[in-house]
Parts: structure tokens; C-alpha cells; sequence
């Protein structure tokens, strides 16, 4: 039917879609910081490498989809926190050693009342025949979070994976109270978050 083909990205599809989205969302923990409330906070700072990232959100299993069509973590937030400022920064890739961006995470997250930031795997790191040898968050993701700590704006952290990922050392992270392995939120994940 030529008309359900054409629906792929329509009001209903987009609108279910969403909804699995934030069905499979994980709360690992909440020290109070959650829910966050847009006409309390000013000044949200967003960081991370999948923050504002439309393709490896998808997965490895999305089949064709139309990148442009993904509402990034950053896109959801705009929508959400319309009276406030958001403040981004990548502050670095998903792999690699590359650590330049780092610090302005940091100056950025400094003028925060709170940051998101969005770290995980990208789609190149699971699906078939695709394995890791190491479950833990890959490249320099790791120490961003830990200089991002240090300015003690509260913090919620987004894990997008597409597996379980060691978190353990989160779990000790009093300054780390949301982790959310949301195994890639798919089109709409940004205004599921």
C-alpha cells in the first residue's frame, strides 16, 4: 500500500516511536536532580558526543532512515527548554584521544544550573559481528565526565549504547545521578528524553 509507505515518518508513526523511546529509557539512579523543571533552570548546559548527533543514535539495526528526520538529545532539549538558554559543546568525539574539547565543556558546563551530557558507542560499535573486547565508555568520554564533575553543577549523564556498558564507576559518581543506557532512542529520541 503506497499510502502506509508514504506514512514512515508521519504524526502517528513518529508519535509511537517516541513513546517506545521513553518506555526504554533506564533510570539507574536519581539523587533529586529528576525531573528537571524548564521554568527553574536558566541556563542548561548540553555536552557530549551524541548530544547533537543524528546518525549513531539510530543504531546499528535502522535500516534507511532519513537522518535529517532525528531529533537529536540538543533538539529535544530546545523544544523542552524554551524560556532558558542551552549551552553546547561536543567536548570530544566518540573515539580517539583527542582531548581540545574538553575544557570548554567545562567553562560552558561552569555556567550551568545543570548539564546533560550524552555519551556511548556508535553504531560501528555493535550490531552483528561487531563486538568490543571492552565494555567500558570508548576514547576520552570517560574523563569528560569526571572533569565535567568537578565543577559541581548537578549532572544527569545519557549513556546511547547498543549494549549494556560498565557503569560501575558511575554508580560511586555522587555528581553522576542519571545514567540512561537508552540503547539508541531511535528517530524522535530527543523529545523522549
Amino acid at each position: 500500500d503506497p499510502a502506509k509507505e508514504n506514512c514512515f515518518y508521519c504524526t502517528e508513526h513518529r508519535a509511537v516511536s517516541r513513546e517506545a523511546g521513553k518506555k526504554s529509557i533506564v533510570l539507574l539512579e536519581n539523587n533529586g536532580i529528576l525531573p528537571l523543571k524548564p521554568h527553574n533552570i536558566q541556563r542548561l548546559a548540553v555536552i557530549g558526543p551524541l548530544a547533537d548527533d543524528k546518525r549513531n543514535v539510530l543504531g546499528p539495526w535502522h535500516g534507511l532512515p532519513e537522518e535529517e528526520q532525528t531529533v537529536t538529545i540538543l533538539d529535544g532539549l530546545k523544544e523542552a527548554f524554551t524560556g532558558g538558554e542551552i549551552l553546547y559543546e561536543k567536548g570530544c568525539e566518540i573515539e580517539g584521544e583527542d582531548r581540545s574539547g574538553i575544557e570548554a565543556a567545562v567553562q560552558v558546563t561552569k555556567g550551568a544550573q545543570a548539564v546533560v551530557v550524552v555519551v556511548g558507542e556508535s553504531i560501528e560499535m555493535s550490531g552483528e559481528a561487531r563486538n568490543r573486547s571492552d565494555l567500558s565508555l570508548p576514547g576520552v568520554q570517560k574523563e569528560l565526565i569526571g572533569r565535567l564533575a568537578e565543577t559541581g553543577t548537578p549532572m544527569i549523564v545519557l549513556v546511547s549504547a547498543g549494549r549494556p556498558l560498565l557503569l560501575a564507576d558511575f554508580k560511586d559518581m555522587v555528581y553522576s545521578p542519571y545514567c540512561s543506557p537508552d540503547l539508541y532512542s531511535a528517530l524522535p529520541g530527543g523529545t523522549a528524553i
